[in-house]
């Protein structure tokens, strides 16, 4: 991109996410997943929260740009890869902008400067009641996974 392109562009506001919307509960959740980690098991457990249609997407930082974007609802990535340098700065503006995240163990993410780097897994989602129904229907997938999903 030359100066002028750069000079040319648009500054464009993203508005944050609504708080209050409630998804329905036959909602089919758009789900942002790895475009070259995708492997049978992630799309099982994807697949848990039917209705849901999965948008294979390459980049940490661009599922959550999609997310941001509103053309996906949530970004899972239910197996080990993440690097905290792959969220941290995504996550937080998903968060800045009211959406919601933890890991597979539904702990908070935190950015450890010493010993492991690796996040155990991430479900992000657009707001608070938008993860709750991811939650809702993976049900107890979720404790399944602690001890099936090798993170």
């Amino acid at each position: 991109m030359n100066d002028e392109a750069i000079l040319a562009r648009e500054i464009e506001y993203i508005a944050p996410f609504d708080h209050v919307e409630e998804p329905a509960e036959d909602h089919k959740i758009r789900v942002a997943a790895s475009l070259s980690h995708f492997s049978k098991q992630i799309e099982e457990i994807i697949n848990a929260i039917d209705p849901v249609e999965i948008v294979r997407l390459g980049g940490a930082g661009n599922k959550c740009c999609n997310l941001a974007y509103g053309n996906v609802d949530s970004y899972i990535h239910p197996s080990p890869g993440l690097k905290n340098w792959d969220l941290c700065a995504p996550e937080s503006l998903i968060k800045a902008m009211g959406g919601y995240s933890t890991n597979l163990y539904q702990e908070r993410l935190t950015y450890p400067l010493e010993g492991d780097h690796k996040l155990k897994g991430l479900m992000l989602g657009r707001n608070p009641r938008m993860y709750a129904l991811i939650t809702k229907r993976m049900g107890q997938l979720l404790e399944t996974m602690k001890t099936t999903v090798k993170l």
